[in-house]
């Protein structure tokens, strides 16, 4: 079984918050492959980015001692996720990829109301992303909970 963005409405969502990126056995483990619209996104996950990226705004440490991804949003302006969507695209899959990505799943993939006539899909590992067209690309691993 995967899970696709055929049959994810099929589950309830959420991410692994404790364990994330743990290995976990192959019997257990369901891959996942989905494309998420960044309109979705810009809806689901704005208040959380916008919040984050302006604590790092705020942070007083001088630039030698930023590196990274961290230094790049620094020279792009601590772009909101409009603009770094638009703009800096790359720059937002990075992020994402080395500092959000239990955040991001969560927010945008995961379940506010649970039903309870749905399994349970527990994201536990992002393990590729990238934008195509109008889309964040990802894939993952995450295990079942039958209802």
């Amino acid at each position: 079984m995967n899970i696709s963005n055929d049959n994810i409405s099929d589950f309830n969502v959420k991410v692994n918050e404790m364990g994330f990126g743990k290995p976990i056995s192959e019997d257990e483990s369901i891959s996942f492959a989905l494309s998420i619209g960044f309109e979705n996104i810009l809806e689901k996950f704005s208040e959380y980015f916008n919040d984050f990226i302006e604590r790092e705004a705020e942070d007083p440490e001088p630039d030698e001692y930023l590196d990274g991804v961290y230094l790049e949003l620094k020279r792009a302006g601590f772009p909101d996720l409009e603009n770094i969507i638009d703009s800096h695209l790359d720059l937002f899959c990075r992020l994402v990829s080395e500092e959000l990505r239990s955040e991001f799943l969560g927010y945008v993939l995961g379940t506010a109301n649970r039903a309870e006539d749905k399994s349970l899909f527990v994201i536990q590992s992002l393990n590729n992303l990238e934008a195509k067209g109008s889309y964040i690309f990802c894939e993952g691993v995450g295990y079942l909970i039958n209802k």
